[in-house]
């Protein structure tokens, strides 16, 4: 629902009366306006659903105007946190932040707390401090976030040709998912196929990376699998921030992964299963 500026004010100072009841007239002295002017805006939000004139000497809101006070309130958080990280002068915040919430779309306040949630993890830890996955986990907002990532050669097996060090990389979608809920989390990735020369007698092969696994500190265990994506427990990563100031700062764990592509038919000039061991480093700019 569309509001002005003056009628998201008066839902919200309905909402933050005791019973979310007002009397016009403090609403008028507070703003510097008219009783008669807060009566027409009021009269109009009444026409709407939105406060009760039933009883003309308690006007409340309907439980319809608490949800649009509440929605209102939502959006004024989501941009005052906003323009607070961009540094914005923090006296203009409030107007600035009520303008935004009546005049843009939803679609624009999902965008910002996703950046709003990149700038408040980049500020958990100090810089050049390491940190685990797992202490992330619980300081972060339940939720999933799209974080780009890359993969590192370690070692492939002796049979496998240098071709395939750029076959690592386009082997999975550029962009994991980290998912947390209830202080726990995941990194999940998404393996796709592809297509290469095969060295020597440059036959095209493809396949889909399979049969992956994770280093946990002790050793390589199989990932979960949901879907057609693997999961691995953010409590085996290791993370660490490079810069001094939030907004620029990068954030990056790493953590040690092993596939094969022998069930799509991948195999290296001798006929034997591509065998990759690779470091998969999730990115958050």
């Amino acid at each position: 629902m569309v509001f002005t500026e003056i009628q998201a004010k008066l839902l919200i100072a309905f909402y933050h009366s005791p019973d979310y009841s007002l009397r016009y007239s403090d609403f008028a002295k507070e703003n510097e306006l008219k009783n008669y002017e807060v009566c027409r805006i009021g009269e109009a939000l009444s026409e709407i659903g939105l406060i009760d004139r039933s009883n003309q000497r308690k006007l409340t809101l309907t439980s319809s105007g608490i949800e649009e006070a509440e929605e209102i309130l939502a959006k004024i958080e989501t941009a005052t946190a906003h323009l607070n990280y961009e540094n914005v002068n923090a006296p203009d915040i409030p107007d600035i932040a009520l303008g935004m919430a009546v005049r843009f779309p939803n679609t624009l306040f999902d965008a910002m707390e996703r950046i709003d949630q990149h700038y408040k993890i980049k500020s958990l830890f100090e810089a050049d401090t390491p940190f685990t996955g797992q202490q992330l986990s619980r300081r972060i907002k339940e939720g999933f976030y799209i974080l780009p990532i890359k993969f590192y050669k370690l070692e492939f097996n002796s049979h496998t040709p240098h071709s395939h060090l750029a076959m690592a990389n386009r082997a999975f979608k550029r962009n994991c998912e980290m998912r947390i809920h209830n202080g726990r989390g995941y990194i999940v990735i998404f393996p796709q196929t592809l297509s290469s020369e095969r060295y020597g007698d440059q036959k095209l092969i493809t396949g889909k990376p399979d049969n992956f696994m994770y280093w946990n500190g002790n050793c390589y265990v199989p990932m979960q699998t949901e879907n057609d994506a693997y999961k691995i427990p953010m409590d085996c990563f290791e993370f660490s921030y490079t810069g001094d100031e939030v907004a620029s700062r990068v954030l990056e764990g790493n953590i040690e992964i092993s596939a094969t592509c022998s069930n799509s038919g991948m195999i290296d000039k001798d006929g034997n299963p591509v065998n990759m061991r690779a470091m998969l480093s999730v990115i958050l700019h």
